[in-house]
């Protein structure tokens, strides 16, 4: 049977910021283009395609006139008892919805009977991501019975930890989750809590890997695809994180932000974009960059290549070139990754 799929884990430029190392250079958590999530996740084979900015659709209303986009967001939720903060995705929701959402996310219990009562299917992303420090295995125990599905392959999250997740929802038994309602007295909504479904998307902030970790599910409409992941006929595929992914990510966003800020300066930025993107280098930045014989860049040159554009420019974009710094010394091309 074929499978239809959907990156549900997804950021675009209106994305708001709420912390971690991007606010250091960057007021937004992301600079891409909706028009360009929607273009590369359909190259890269998705069936349907959705942004999840955090607190906000208007991402996902700017691609919305599409037929196969559904509107979603990550809300920022919290356990009002510590103040604890988690994120959950919401699936196809509209304006209104939106709005009601924003209203009651300060209250995790509140919000969640508010997503039951629209029927509104949602996920825990990240589950093991402390959103503000004070993520504990008890907030982890009270997500087992307030929410049914979770992101167990997130593109940014190391395989380890993605590996934790799911195994600890594929150990989940009867017995477990009765002495969790016994030890916190919430009441699942489901009538078999200790069955969840399992789905995964790229968490991704620079357009670098939209749709190379997504959710596979029944079709071929969106209706049916949708009700495969609250039965949990669905299932996680794709890549998981490393520590390149994550730095490439931050370092990609801030040059984004960068080149938004200088934009007028356009040599400078198109020379630039090819360093960056290694996989369209000109001619001119190769013959800097001294090629080897076999093809390949020359270790020794590139470092130095590189150490001496920062020394040069750093008075300008000090922080951005330090980014370009570790990630060309310490991280391989994506080819050779």
């Amino acid at each position: 049977m074929k499978l239809y799929k959907a990156d549900l884990h997804v950021h675009s430029e209106y994305s708001k910021i709420e912390g971690g190392a991007l606010k250091r250079i960057t007021h937004s958590e992301s600079y891409t283009p909706p028009e360009e999530i929607y273009r590369i996740a359909k190259k890269r084979g998705m069936d349907f395609v959705t942004i999840t900015d955090h607190n906000s659709i208007q991402g996902a209303l700017k691609i919305s006139h599409f037929d196969d986009v559904f509107i979603s967001e990550e809300v920022t939720t919290k356990f009002p008892e510590d103040g604890c903060e988690i994120h959950l995705v919401t699936l196809k929701i509209n304006e209104k919805q939106h709005r009601e959402i924003q209203l009651l996310r300060n209250n995790v219990y509140e919000l969640r009977d508010y997503l039951n009562s629209q029927s509104i299917i949602h996920f825990v992303a990240h589950p093991f991501s402390s959103v503000n420090g004070k993520l504990k295995q008890e907030h982890w125990e009270k997500m087992l019975l307030l929410f049914d599905v979770f992101e167990v392959k997130n593109g940014i999250q190391k395989e380890k930890d993605n590996n934790l997740v799911e195994q600890i929802l594929k150990n989940l038994s009867r017995e477990r989750i009765e002495r969790l309602i016994d030890q916190y007295g919430i009441l699942p909504e489901s009538e078999t809590p200790w069955k969840k479904s399992m789905v995964g998307g790229s968490d991704d902030h620079g357009g670098l890997y939209i749709g190379q970790t997504y959710t596979a599910g029944e079709g071929p409409g969106l209706k049916d695809f949708l009700k495969s992941i609250k039965d949990g006929k669905c299932r996680a595929e794709g890549k998981s994180g490393t520590c390149f992914t994550i730095g490439h990510s931050i370092y990609a966003t801030g040059y984004k932000f960068y080149k938004y800020k200088l934009r007028k300066r356009r040599r400078i930025l198109k020379f630039l974009d090819k360093l960056i993107n290694d996989e369209r280098k000109g001619k001119i930045l190769e013959k800097v960059l001294l090629r080897n014989g076999q093809g390949k860049v020359s270790i020794f040159p590139r470092r130095f290549f590189i150490s001496y554009f920062i020394k040069k420019f750093s008075k300008k974009m000090p922080f951005l070139l330090t980014l370009l710094k570790m990630r060309k010394i310490f991280c391989p091309p994506l080819s050779q990754r």
